[in-house]
């Protein structure tokens, strides 16, 4: 399993452009997504993610709990 502990490497992986700062990148998904890998082993990648999705309604489950949210959603992962 290959494992990505920096976004230059993860980045190169991805086919994309440098970060813009080794500690932070931004990316529009919809550009991105183009440039992923056809294939790919499974990967492991030690990176936290902060995911914003604008135009998001409806439900969302969070342990145990649902929540509705019309105003957009966002999303935090960790390694």
């Amino acid at each position: 399993m290959k494992t990505f502990n920096d976004l230059s490497t993860y980045n190169k992986y991805l086919n994309l452009s440098a970060p813009l700062h080794p500690l932070m990148d931004s990316r529009v998904c919809k550009q991105a997504i183009p440039n992923f890998p056809k294939t790919s082993k499974e990967i492991q990648v030690n990176l936290f993610k902060i995911s914003l999705k604008k135009n998001f309604t409806g439900d969302i489950n969070y342990g145990n709990n649902k929540y509705h949210t019309e105003n957009g959603l966002m999303l935090f992962t960790e390694p």
